[in-house]
């Protein structure tokens, strides 16, 4: 038996014992513990895949933080600023670049899977990742129109780094594309550890390097290092993905359904892009109405505010396909239980990780450098946006791996114009704060707006601190 085998075995066993010992409970705890254990062959799945991915996650924000960290004390606040406000657009564009295939893998893979459609499988696999190459490479050739169009009505210091970070593009969206491929056949551990753990280590070994030969690295050297990164990233990643595929899928003749795949993707392209909109705004707002520095402490706050979205994070990266594997082969009460599970392991932890970084939120900035202690009520205003994430769970997947995608586009579109909307008329008032402000306000209607229509269309209630539970 391998050490796989032997922690699925161990998870199911506690799972299930803990199953019969709530059976034996007096009510509400008795009922309370069934309800969160129903269905404990799912929820056994999705924990084995949050630890791996909480195990991760943990160690990758170790490196990210720390090479944050480093980058602004080593780069200064403005040139960091330049840095995150670049980096953010290539994260929005780089994601929208592969026209919803990233996403859509994980709903078609696990069906196909489930009902043997080998060629199928196989073609959607190569089809997809040679449209993402062609649709990311296109935009980065527009994109370098665009820049020569415009160049001389922006800041001459964003030109260089935004002409270097339109060549990291195609490398960013297939990486993402090997991502959801990785996700949607349930391989969390492989999904994540490139982007969330050798990425930003190969980031901060180039320009720790550059810093101890004596040079002092900017913006373009970091996102020089990031294009390095990448492509030593999507290497490794390709090899193993390629591999488990081969060992996992039996071989048949690829059978491929472009129109069919492109336009159940477009919706999620769509909603893939307002939802980053949506995470993006604050960031591409202020870097083209504040100062750099005044970008790099927001950056900050919100990168050690997204810290409180670990578990959340870990148990959606499962829980998404094994929506659509429920919704194919289950009743709404199952997907009723199994989101009620997913949210009650994921709000508890998140509620203590808000209460720890308020306490020492202030501290975690100063390593940033002097003057980042100025985002500590931007990073308890984000913080408390990523707890009420947890409240009612990942909708807007739950939404489009049940085929209501156009539903989950319709709300996330209308929240990100609100968001926009807000972001334009706080941020001149009130500068980094506004910004904070129209995020965590836009987050909380569309997270309502989401559990309303998954109330009416699926019938289930998201929220996980409702009346009577």
């Amino acid at each position: 038996m391998t050490a796989l085998d032997t922690q699925q075995s161990a998870t199911n066993s506690f799972v299930r014992l803990t199953a019969k010992v709530a059976s034996m409970l007096p009510d509400p705890l008795g009922k309370k513990l069934s309800g969160l254990l129903d269905n404990a062959d799912d929820l056994a799945s999705v924990l084995r895949g949050a630890a791996s991915v909480m195990a991760i996650r943990v160690a990758g924000a170790c490196v990210s933080f720390v090479s944050l960290a480093l980058l602004a004390r080593w780069m200064g606040a403005f040139e960091f600023g330049i840095y995150a406000y670049v980096w953010t657009w290539i994260i929005f564009i780089g994601t929208m670049a592969p026209l919803g295939l990233n996403t859509s893998l994980m709903r078609f893979i696990p069906e196909y899977m489930a009902r043997q459609r080998w060629g199928r499988i196989w073609g959607l696999l190569t089809q997809a990742h040679l449209i993402v190459l062609a649709a990311s490479t296109a935009a980065s050739v527009i994109g370098g129109i665009i820049l020569w169009i415009v160049h001389p009505y922006i800041d001459d210091y964003y030109v260089v780094p935004f002409a270097v970070a339109l060549l990291v593009l195609p490398l960013y969206a297939l990486l993402d594309t090997q991502e959801g491929t990785a996700r949607a056949f349930g391989w969390v551990t492989l999904a994540y550890i490139i982007p969330y753990l050798m990425r930003p280590l190969l980031l901060l070994l180039g320009i720790g390097t550059l810093v101890l030969v004596g040079l002092a690295p900017d913006a373009i050297d970091a996102l020089l290092a990031m294009a390095a990164a990448c492509i030593i990233g999507i290497t490794v990643q390709a090899i193993v993905l390629v591999r488990s595929i081969r060992a996992t899928v039996p071989r048949a003749k690829p059978r491929t359904h472009a129109g069919y795949w492109l336009m159940i993707s477009m919706p999620m392209l769509v909603f893939e892009g307002a939802y980053l909109l949506m995470s993006s705004t604050d960031v591409i707002m202020l870097g083209q109405i504040e100062d750099p520095a005044s970008v790099a402490i927001y950056y900050a706050a919100a990168r050690t505010a997204s810290l409180i979205g670990f578990v959340y994070f870990a148990t959606t990266a499962r829980t998404v396909p094994k929506f659509a594997e429920i919704n194919a082969s289950g009743s709404r009460e199952d997907l009723q239980k199994f989101l009620d599970g997913v949210n009650r392991v994921s709000f508890w932890p998140s509620f203590m990780g808000v209460l720890v970084l308020l306490v020492i939120g202030q501290y975690i900035l100063g390593l940033f450098g002097d003057g980042f202690e100025d985002g500590y009520l931007i990073l308890a205003i984000l913080s408390m946006g990523y707890m009420a994430r947890c409240t009612v769970g990942p909708l807007e997947y739950l939404l489009s791996m049940t085929g209501r995608q156009m539903i989950a586009t319709k709300i996330i579109c209308a929240s990100a114009v609100f968001n926009a909307g807000l972001n334009l008329l706080l941020i001149p008032e009130l500068g980094t704060l506004g910004a904070a402000l129209a995020t965590i306000i836009a987050m909380l209607v569309n997270l309502a707006a989401l559990a309303i229509a998954v109330h009416r269309k699926l019938g289930i209630n998201a929220f996980l601190l409702r009346p009577g539970r």
